[in-house]
């Protein structure tokens, strides 16, 4: 699960291995109000319209809605739920008392090199299907690797852009749910 601050994109993360193929599907998230009032409304309202996104009631985005899949997907497997802890302790108290097993997990550079790596290995194997979301789509052509003197990487928005037009939230979901 990678949750947005405020406003901006959420996106939650399945991912499920069944011989040595990894399936990766993302729900996304975003506040009705984005679809007003956002430099990207226009994409946003065509993806609600057509089910590819998400949007929860009010200006910030309903992390009870998340919680809602996370429990749906919950009855059918048996699940680890990992999750970026930055403005997430209210959520992940409140999932806990739900019985979701939460576990946080860094999206620094150092802890995201190892999943990145094994990601691009997975793709470039062929062993790596992705689901058909536009969203998810638009999120990896949105990004960029960023690395460190010693060659770790991790994904960041092209250009370095804070904030912006450019998302990578479903890219960093997927990421997380094949580190955990």
């Amino acid at each position: 699960v990678d949750l947005a601050s405020t406003s901006d994109l959420t996106s939650l993360s399945m991912m499920i291995v069944q011989d040595d193929i990894y399936y990766f599907k993302s729900w996304p998230f975003l506040p009705e109000s984005a679809l007003q009032q956002n430099v990207n409304a226009e994409f946003y309202k065509k993806m609600a319209r057509n089910h590819h996104l998400i949007a929860t009631n009010g200006n910030v985005t309903d992390y009870s809605e998340v919680t809602k899949v996370l429990l749906q997907i919950a009855e059918r497997f048996t699940i680890g739920v990992f999750y970026e802890s930055g403005n997430a302790t209210q959520w992940a108290i409140d999932c806990t008392a739900q019985g979701l097993p939460l576990t946080p997990i860094s999206q620094s550079l150092g802890s995201f090199n190892r999943c990145t790596k094994e990601f691009e290995r997975l793709v470039k194997m062929g062993n790596c299907r992705i689901d058909n979301n536009p969203i998810t789509r638009w999120c990896f052509d949105n990004v960029e690797l960023k690395f460190d003197h010693n060659e770790n990487c991790k994904p960041v928005k092209k250009g370095g852009a804070k904030g912006g037009a450019a998302k990578i939230d479903s890219s960093i979901s997927m990421l997380s749910a094949l580190g955990g």
